[in-house]
């Protein structure tokens, strides 16, 4: 009996030597204890087919005629229906600590959220909005990436999804989808500097791309862009409403409406400009409906203030 533990310890003590044994975790293995935790695997995880298939009947609720209408779609549903945890995102960032194969997580209470998860709960911080945001698109035949911003002198950094049309539009939380230049300009007017985006296709690192590159995809908005806009709400409003440019002339009431759209200009991006259009009009249509008045008839002016977009509507009964 002892020669032959002696035999196994020594077979064992072999096997250790040439490196047949490891006391390291796969690369499965660590993502299957760590993917609440780990980036690159809660990416992998959340957005497998698996996860992504529990939120298809909701995406299926949300596809428009092509990715940019469906895009659009998710992101207001996304807005409309999910809060910013801001509790959860007080909580300090994970660490990680492996000893041989064992795991320990320190701060674990900040974790990644699959979709489903936080479609039920109804909130969750950047990440957990990336990947539901994602796997929405993923079932409408929309491909996301994730984008990882880093920011000068701030240790955490932020996700946000991104589709890829004619360049990549940044998804993040709220309408209106942006481009890279406009996304930019948005987190330097609370002086936040982004330095560094890194782009993932699920958990996979597929390109970077500096904070000052971003900038050369900005949209430069021209009249002709504010031409488009106007007419595409008047062709919308036309649907309830006579357009009459001699608004009070000819009316026993007439009212004015004025309705301020913070930095639609600066923010404008021409591959969403009828979806753009389209919101401001329900907004009008919106506001006039609580004047509780059956109006008529109407004409609107539309200006540019310092990167807002004002749209005054006149109203005649």
């Amino acid at each position: 009996m002892k020669n032959a533990l002696f035999l196994i310890l020594v077979y064992l003590l072999t096997l250790l030597i040439c490196g047949c044994i490891s006391f390291e975790l796969s690369k499965e293995e660590y993502c299957n204890k760590t993917w609440r935790w780990d980036l690159d695997c809660a990416l992998n995880e959340t957005l497998s087919e698996k996860e992504v298939s529990k939120v298809s009947e909701l995406a299926l609720k949300l596809k428009g005629r092509d990715c940019i209408e469906s895009s659009w779609n998710v992101l207001k549903w996304v807005e409309e229906n999910i809060e910013y945890d801001s509790q959860k995102a007080e909580f300090p960032t994970p660490i990680i600590i492996l000893k041989g194969r064992d795991v320990m997580i320190q701060n674990s209470e900040r974790s990644y959220q699959t979709p489903l998860e936080t479609v039920k709960l109804g909130k969750g911080i950047c990440g957990d909005y990336a990947i539901l945001t994602s796997a929405l698109l993923i079932n409408l035949d929309c491909k996301p990436y994730i984008l990882r911003f880093e920011f000068n002198n701030e240790e955490t950094g932020h996700l946000a999804t991104a589709i890829l049309l004619d360049q990549y539009y940044i998804l993040d939380q709220n309408l209106p989808p942006m481009d890279l230049g406009s996304y930019y300009k948005k987190w330097a007017v609370d002086q936040i500097e982004i330095t560094k985006v890194h782009i993932y296709d699920r958990g996979v690192l597929v390109g970077e791309i500096s904070g000052d590159e971003m900038l050369e995809f900005d949209y430069k908005f021209s009249d002709s862009d504010l031409k488009v806009i106007e007419n595409r709400i008047k062709e919308m409003l036309t649907h309830r409403l006579i357009e009459d440019p001699k608004i009070p002339a000819g009316y026993f009431e007439a009212l004015i409406i004025k309705i301020t759209f913070p930095n639609y200009v600066e923010f404008y991006t021409k591959a969403f400009s009828e979806k753009i259009a389209e919101n401001i009009a329900e907004e009008i249509l919106e506001s006039i409906e609580k004047s509780d008045k059956k109006w008529r008839a109407f004409y609107i002016e539309l200006k540019v203030n310092s990167g807002d977009l004002i749209v005054g509507v006149h109203l005649g009964r």
